[in-house]
């Protein structure tokens, strides 16, 4: 990969980053003015509930993105980054520039999905990359 390139991703990541970050801190205080509203009507209950429950799934959202960018961002400082975590081979540019904090290739990222055995061991997703059983 071109250094231009790499620069493009992190600046990509950079931004995603802070943008993922802006959204965390106004969900804190937008959760705490919604608790701070304590309506009588059973109907405006209902409704900062369902409100409370939608900025907490955006909120998980952009918790596990932050986490993945974060990731990728650490990735280029130890000068791994595309560099597919299961096969050693490099991550085509095109697919970084669609999900800029992947870990693997497409056919690795396939296999993962489908939970299909690699070499001797089964390869498994579990929530912060992959895991060999077997």
């Amino acid at each position: 990969m071109e250094k231009r390139q790499f620069e493009t991703l992190r600046i990509r990541l950079e931004r995603q980053r802070q943008e993922a970050r802006q959204f965390l801190s106004r969900f804190k205080r937008e959760t705490g003015s919604l608790e701070q509203d304590v309506p009588q009507d059973s109907a405006d209950r209902s409704v900062i509930h369902l409100s409370q429950e939608s900025l907490f799934e955006q909120a998980s959202q952009r918790q596990q993105i932050l986490r993945r960018v974060e990731r990728a961002m650490q990735r280029m400082d130890e000068g791994s980054f595309g560099v597919c975590a299961e096969c050693g081979k490099d991550i085509p540019l095109r697919r970084l520039e669609v999900l800029p904090w992947t870990q693997y290739c497409v056919h690795c990222q396939e296999m993962i999905e489908r939970g299909e055995e690699r070499g001797s061991s089964r390869v498994e997703r579990n929530g912060e990359g992959l895991r060999r059983t077997g």
